[in-house]
This record gives C-alpha cells, sequence and structure tokens, in this order.
C-alpha cells in the first residue's frame, strides 16, 4: 500500500489524531504504518527529525521520544535493567542546572564594558538584567532554551579581550556538559571567539567559536573541583570585533 511501512512497534510516544487507519497489532508484531508526517514545528520553528520519521498508526501520531526531549531542552536516557526511560533527571546521578536555586553564580567579570552576559534558569533571570520577561533564546539551528548561560560582545572589543562567569562547586560534581553554538542573532557574526572552561585554575575545554559553525555538545570532567569557570576571549585578528555577538550555553548542567 503506498505510503506505508512494516514496522516494529514500542519506541515512541504519541498523541491522538483522527484520519489515520492502521492494522490492529499486539506488543511487539508488525504493524502497518503511514509516513505521511510532513513537519513538525516547535514554538512555530520547523524541527522535523532526519534520521528517525515519524508515523501514524491506529488513529495516532508517534514522534521519537529522544528527538521530542533534547528539541525541548531535556536528556533522555534509556536503562535497560530496570526497563525505563528516563527524561531529565535521572535517580543514578543528581543533574544541577547553573542558575538555579543551588547553583546560582558566583561572580561575573569582564576585561572591559563591551562584554555582556546573562544566566536563566527555567525562565527564571540568575545573572544579568532584562525589560523582558520572556528570557527564551535559540541557537543557530533554531533550537529554544529555557536553561542557558550567554556571553556576549558587542562592538569595539580588542584581541584578547574577555569576559567569565564563575559558580561553586565545592567538590560536589564529576562533570559538567553543556551544548555550545552561537545564538541565532548572531550566526552571521564577522567575530571570532575563544571558549575556555576551566575546574579551578586548569583548562578543562578551549574552543574557537565562529560563524558557520553548528553547535557543539560538551562533557568535561570537573571532579573535586571547587570553582567551574566558563570564559570567552576575543579572537578576532583586526584592532577591534566589528559585530555584537552572543556565545550560547545551552542547558549547563553538574552531574554528581
Amino acid at each position: 500500500m503506498k505510503g506505508t511501512k512494516k514496522f516494529i512497534a514500542g519506541f515512541v510516544i504519541g498523541a491522538t489524531l483522527f484520519g489515520s487507519v492502521g492494522a490492529m497489532a499486539a506488543g511487539g508484531s508488525m504493524i502497518e504504518i503511514f509516513h505521511n508526517i510532513k513537519d513538525i514545528k516547535i514554538d512555530r520553528v520547523s524541527k522535523m527529525p532526519a534520521d528517525t520519521k515519524p508515523f501514524t498508526y491506529n488513529g495516532s501520531t508517534y514522534v521519537p521520544l529522544r528527538f521530542i526531549s533534547e528539541a525541548l531542552g531535556e536528556d533522555v536516557k534509556w536503562d535497560g535493567a530496570s526497563q525505563t526511560v528516563h527524561i531529565g533527571e535521572t535517580d543514578g546521578g543528581s543533574v544541577t542546572y547553573l542558575g538555579d536555586s543551588k547553583m546560582s553564580y558566583l561572580t561575573y567579570q569582564e576585561s572591559d564594558s563591551d562584554f555582556y552576559a546573562r544566566g536563566v534558569y527555567n525562565n527564571k533571570l540568575d545573572l544579568g538584567s532584562s525589560s523582558s520577561s520572556n528570557y527564551r533564546i535559540k541557537d543557530v539551528l533554531g533550537k529554544e532554551y529555557t536553561n542557558y548561560l550567554y556571553i556576549g560582545s558587542s562592538k569595539y572589543s580588542d584581541f584578547g579581550d574577555f569576559a567569565y562567569v564563575e559558580y561553586p562547586l565545592n567538590g560536589q560534581y564529576e562533570r559538567f556538559l553543556s551544548d555550545i553554538s552561537l545564538d541565532a542573532d548572531s550566526k552571521l557574526s564577522s567575530d571570532n571567539f575563544i571558549v575556555e572552561v576551566f575546574a579551578d585554575d586548569k583548562l578543562v575545554y578551549s574552543e574557537e567559536i565562529s560563524a558557520g559553525m553548528l553547535p557543539e555538545k560538551i562533557e568535561v570532567n570537573v571532579n573535586n573541583a571547587n570553582k567551574l569557570k566558563i570564559q570567552l576571549v576575543v579572537n578576532t585578528e583586526t584592532s577591534y570585533t566589528v559585530d555584537y555577538t552572543t556565545v550560547l550555553f545551552g542547558n549547563p548542567r553538574l552531574t554528581k
């Protein structure tokens, strides 16, 4: 039958949708599905998964759980031992996001006044100021975050200028994880920056970021460190920067 495909049921969640027809199937048996979903929009932004297509079956539409969770800014994990799907925090190790009540920023420093920064957890401001009550932000691919840190540079910052934010770890965390990208408004920036992450005074991550780069997921070891430092350094080899450029740390979090 045109537009259908045989598929094993069992890894996605569904939302009721009328108008599709599918064969009756018991759990784990072969079923007939329809790949007739042309687009998925989250907050008006198209985010169709490229590798695993959604489908309709028996009056419901099914979308990959990992795709939806990560598109909404949540981690998803499968625990084979307990046959459990975890979304967000897991029982196996606590997760603390930068900016929540347990991990408010300790220090913000900048080499000159051309920098700016903002820290937001659950759409609530931890660092910086704003006249808006909507603190959501998007990366260069349109993925939206309500938990994030950003550091940016306005025009006229010099090569080597920097700004950083510090957070207290007190030796309680093992890993720092984050998505890193320019924000959507900076994707055509002409400037280059270096992102650095320090555990105490030890450099544990360093990467240049500029226009044209895709978002990157990082995971670094901060075991036994008392302080986390996230720093942005101007790497534009001219007398000064020429654009307003914001580097985004999406879902920045610590695990024990």
